[in-house]
């Protein structure tokens, strides 16, 4: 991949001399700012986000055996998880964590519990690199391949098209009704309904649309219809 196809990585200055942003350098054009949350990586095209800890730098002080979290690391992590969509927390934990970093660990695990934000174990900087850019990179083909099948069936007015052109990314049947019920509009939806009944015989056995409606879910299914597609038939037919 040259530099000019690299996706692009805004890394806070707070990273800027560690190992991982030279193993970022790899496959990413870095971009090193002071204007984003300390010890974050940011994938715009990607709309993932990043925050990095070291496992033995989460706590501070400590009650008898018991480790506390660093507050200012809490803040900070707050403002991130409540800033940015898609966020994820990565704690680097080396060989073996020891049992002061596994409170602080614990600590922030129930502390963000009901976050979006979602925690990752990893146990060096090659293995947080090297995940960062399997999200980054998978992220960008789906979106990549969606927006593709998108324009493929904004062009075609052919149903049997629009089946061949989701059936080839490897969608069956029932994913592909589905599909298309929650991204298109009530006209498409409808055809894509019909043309996905004539294909499994349940229109040449009811006769019209309107018998198809007043079938109930066993019915459905005696035509070789699996539950969720009866069920999604019926749901159809009651919006």
């Amino acid at each position: 991949m040259s530099r000019k196809e690299m996706p692009p990585a805004i890394v806070n200055n707070s990273l800027a001399n560690s190992p991982i942003v030279k193993l970022m350098s790899q496959n990413f054009k870095i971009r090193v700012t002071a204007a984003t949350l300390e010890n974050t990586c940011i994938f715009s095209t990607a709309s993932l986000a990043f925050i990095i800890f070291e496992a033995n730098k989460l706590h501070s002080s400590g009650q008898g055996n018991v480790a506390l979290v660093d507050s200012q690391i809490v803040t900070l992590i707050d403002r991130f998880s409540k800033q940015l969509k898609n966020a994820y927390m990565i704690i680097l934990t080396g060989n073996q964590l020891k049992q002061t970093e596994m409170q602080a660990i614990n600590q922030l695990q129930h502390r963000f519990l009901t976050s979006e934000m979602k925690m990752m174990l990893l146990q060096y900087d090659l293995d947080c690199v090297r995940n960062m850019n399997y999200m980054v990179q998978n992220t960008i083909n789906r979106t990549l391949t969606e927006n593709c099948i998108i324009q493929s069936l904004n062009r075609s007015e052919d149903m049997e098209t629009v089946y061949q052109i989701l059936s080839s990314v490897g969608l069956n049947d029932y994913d592909i009704l589905i599909y298309l019920c929650d991204v298109f509009d009530f006209n498409l939806m409808h055809y894509s309904l019909i043309y996905y009944l004539q294909s499994h015989q349940v229109l040449i056995h009811y006769g019209t649309i309107a018998s198809v409606a007043l079938a109930n879910t066993q019915q459905l299914m005696d035509c070789n219809l699996s539950f969720e597609t009866a069920s999604k038939v019926i749901s159809f037919f009651s919006d």
